[in-house]
């Protein structure tokens, strides 16, 4: 029987209604499916920013921590590699290490070999390491020594190069066995200043500055026995001409330590080594800020007469001659400025730190004048 007008106008109705029923579902369905992609998003993305904050804290405990070798095999997966590395304390779980790995698409190019890591790296620095070739070396590092650098200076470019302590450093370089070890070695180099018992640390300013391979596997003491027969190398060369001067290898040293820090150019440290043998010969004492420096125990620019009192055997205003030892590594140039010293006159010297010009005089009245012009001006114009 065909449909009456009313009929049909109630089919249209209720299909409508049924379409538009449809239509709530499947947006109420497409709704649910985007709001747990949301959160699955929201979960990858706080999983990744955890990650980043561990990797930030990791890094910074890295620093302090002891060097570890970790050796990788030829053709090893990501999964033993990362249970190598969190056995020995490199990374603190293995699957997460692994899930960082696959997400950042990495571990292809790990390279097989001894590599060194710090206990507690951060992801991203182990992966930079494992990409290296055999992490530059077989357990060995690039340590550099620079001129003029003191025991604690060099204690904490180890700890920054390898991540052994400035406190392991040195326990290790102020250990006796190993100090006679060395004066047994280079008796001509250390006998005297073994001796001494008013030096701060024994072997200060026979760590030669240059840059030397700290091997994991020997340590320590092989580090520091390099920088002992690096300064006995190039000591070496001075010996006859330092017996000439009657001055002991010592003295040479002390003196080239505070060279090291009063001059730049040779002609300058020259200059300068003449005028404390000078101020020394005359009865003067020679009255190194340095000096002072050294006896604090810290950096500053601008020494007190506060400091000047300071009572140490270092304190070069108060006591007469050179200090007990040195006070840095001093460099090659700086010995030989100390073995020949400029023939010279001069008693006083002032450093236009502006222009980087030493003026030399043996009238006092001359090096105050310069002094009141640089205090006054910031530099020396008069010469």
């Amino acid at each position: 029987m065909p449909e009456t007008p009313s009929e049909r106008l109630e089919r249209r109705r209720a299909e409508r209604a049924v379409r538009r029923k449809r239509v709530r579902q499947r947006r109420l369905r497409i709704g649910c499916s985007a709001f747990i992609i949301l959160i699955l998003l929201a979960f990858v993305g706080i999983g990744i920013r955890m990650i980043q904050v561990s990797q930030n804290t990791q890094e910074m405990e890295a620093e302090k921590k002891p060097a570890i070798s970790v050796t990788i095999d030829e053709g090893e997966a990501v999964g033993d590699i990362a249970g190598k590395l969190e056995k020995e304390g490199v990374i603190k779980n293995a699957g997460l290490f692994k899930f960082y790995v696959r997400l950042k698409n990495e571990g292809a190019d790990f390279k097989a070999g001894t590599h060194l890591f710090a206990e507690n790296m951060s992801m991203k620095a182990v992966i930079k390491e494992l990409k290296n070739a055999s992490g530059g070396g077989v357990g060995v590092v690039k340590i550099l020594v620079r001129e003029g650098s003191t025991l604690d200076q060099i204690a904490e470019s180890v700890e920054k190069a390898t991540g052994v302590s400035k406190k392991d450093f040195k326990a290790a370089v102020t250990d006796e066995a190993l100090i006679q070890k060395l004066v047994d070695r280079h008796p001509d180099l250390l006998k005297e200043v073994a001796g001494k018992d008013d030096v701060r640390y024994t072997l200060e300013g026979y760590l030669f500055p240059a840059t030397y391979d700290y091997n994991l596997k020997e340590g320590l003491p092989s580090l520091i026995t390099q920088m002992v027969d690096k300064c006995a190398e190039v000591v070496a060369p001075f010996e006859g001409d330092i017996q000439a001067t009657g001055h002991t290898v010592n003295e040479i040293m002390a003196m080239a330590s505070l060279i090291e820090k009063e001059g730049v150019s040779p002609e300058d440290r020259k200059k300068i080594s003449s005028v404390f043998y000078n101020r020394i010969a005359q009865g003067m004492p020679i009255q190194s800020d340095i000096s002072v420096l050294y006896a604090l125990g810290t950096h500053k620019e601008i020494v007190t007469f506060k400091d000047l009192e300071v009572d140490s055997p270092y304190n070069l205003y108060k006591n007469q001659g050179l200090p007990p030892g040195p006070m840095n590594s001093p460099s090659e140039e700086a010995i030989d400025a100390a073995v020949h010293p400029a023939d010279t006159n001069f008693i006083y010297f002032y450093a236009d730190l502006k222009t980087g010009k030493v003026y030399f005089t043996d009238d006092y009245d001359q090096h105050l004048a310069w002094q009141k012009e640089y205090e006054k001006n910031g530099t020396i114009a008069s010469s």
